[in-house]
Formats: C-alpha cells, sequence, structure tokens
C-alpha cells in the first residue's frame, strides 16, 4: 500500500468515526428534546453539573486518601 492510499484509508476511517459521533449527537438531542421538550437543554445542563459535582468528590477524596496514605 502506498503513502497516499493509506493516508486516504486514515481519512476515511476519521470521517466515518466523525460521522458516527455526529449521528449519535443527533440522535441523542432528538429523544431528549422529545422527551423533554423545550427542557431538554436544562435537563442536560443539570446532568453535566451533578457529573461535576461528582467528578470533583471523588478527586478530593482520592487526594485525601493519598495524603492519609503519605503518613
Amino acid at each position: 500500500m502506498t503513502k497516499f492510499s493509506g493516508w486516504l484509508l486514515m481519512t476515511m476511517l476519521a470521517m466515518l468515526v466523525l460521522e458516527i459521533l455526529c449521528v449519535g449527537v443527533f440522535a441523542a438531542s432528538w429523544c431528549l428534546h422529545t422527551l423533554f421538550g423545550h427542557y431538554a437543554f436544562a435537563v442536560l445542563g443539570l446532568v453535566a453539573l451533578i457529573a461535576a459535582l461528582v467528578h470533583h468528590h471523588h478527586e478530593q477524596v482520592k487526594t485525601k486518601d493519598q495524603l492519609i496514605g503519605n503518613l
């Protein structure tokens, strides 16, 4: 396989992955809008906020455990 055809194949695969991601995002947004109507973005924001808080709490617990382990 030549360098050009390898580059072309990788470009096509990257475009396929991007297309799958775009279709997934569209399907998810359509489902949210169908389920929650105009409040879909508020629900999505609330889920993102909860996920951020859980992640922050997990990082604090991990840091605390590391500090205790160093004593």
